[in-house]
């Protein structure tokens, strides 16, 4: 039988667990080349890209017992009222390569398909072919275009009728 991850919203005590989930994956702050901070992760509970709106802003925890295993984020209906944009998920580094994550995401995606969004979108450090595979198994594909930062280059991948 599968495991079902009940979501649950990330608050101000959580931060702590989500630094530490955090600090677990260096290889991530390293390719997006930003350093990992607890002020970043709290400024992430809240932050929007522009024109979205906050009661569409969700940040959400996986738990084990007691233990913070995993965290998504993202905001419905943006940048389209039928899309989703995932800005962050992450696995800590010790529940890795169990299936856990796409097994998130998979549940994520079957709930989007029966709330009416049929679609979503995300990015990854163009350097993270762990990334790349871990997305592609998930059912995403690449949309051809790039985010082009200074020092960085974030592919844009999504799910769904695009």
């Amino acid at each position: 039988m599968k495991q079902y991850w009940q979501p649950i919203a990330i608050t101000e005590q959580d931060l702590e667990k989500v630094y530490q989930l955090c600090l677990s994956n260096p290889n991530y702050y390293q390719a997006m080349k930003e350093p990992l901070t607890l002020d970043k992760i709290r400024q992430n509970l809240t932050a929007l890209p522009p024109q979205a709106k906050a009661e569409h802003k969700f940040y959400w925890g996986y738990w084990h017992n007691q233990t913070l295993i995993a965290v998504l984020e993202g905001v419905f209906h943006y940048p389209t009222e039928d899309c989703v944009l995932i800005g962050f998920f992450m696995v800590d580094q010790s529940w890795q390569r169990q299936g856990i994550g796409a097994s998130i995401i998979q549940q994520f995606l079957n709930q989007l398909d029966k709330s009416g969004i049929s679609q979503a979108i995300l990015s990854y450090p163009s350097d993270s072919e762990s990334s790349h595979r871990f997305w592609l198994n998930c059912g995403f594909t690449p949309t051809g275009e790039c985010d082009e930062y200074e020092d960085l280059t974030l592919v844009v991948m999504a799910w769904g009728e695009f």
